[in-house]
């Protein structure tokens, strides 16, 4: 018995119809949860990072991983990850700390990758 492929249906697949997330899709802003300056020594900074979904809707569900480098740090860039679950940030899971060169320093993070999950 002969199968016509020509005409057979294709299935539907579980995969997504929606676009793939690009990295202009998140915002990013540090939160400063605690800082202390010394004379001519820069600052010791807790942080922490915060995501924000700024893409075009729906919002994205399920799990998602937003890799970011934060520069600031007088030793260098950090490079963290933090994670959104059905759109939701949970702020309790992320704390980082960084040493600044003078006060005036200011933390800033860039979304440097972005994972999706199932």
């Amino acid at each position: 018995m002969a199968v016509d492929l020509k005409h057979a249906t294709e299935e539907p697949t579980s995969e997504s119809t929606s676009p793939a997330l690009k990295k202009s899709d998140f915002e990013l802003t540090v939160k400063i949860l605690d800082k202390t300056c010394y004379a001519g020594e820069g600052c010791d900074v807790e942080y922490r990072v915060q995501p924000k979904y700024v893409g075009p809707p729906p919002k994205p569900m399920g799990l998602i991983e937003i890799t970011y480098e934060v520069t600031g740090d007088k030793d260098g860039p950090q490079t963290g990850t933090v994670q959104l679950e059905d759109g939701q940030y949970d702020a309790s899971m992320t704390e980082e700390y960084a040493e600044t060169r003078s006060r005036s320093s200011k933390l800033t993070a860039k979304v440097t990758d972005i994972e999706e999950f199932s």
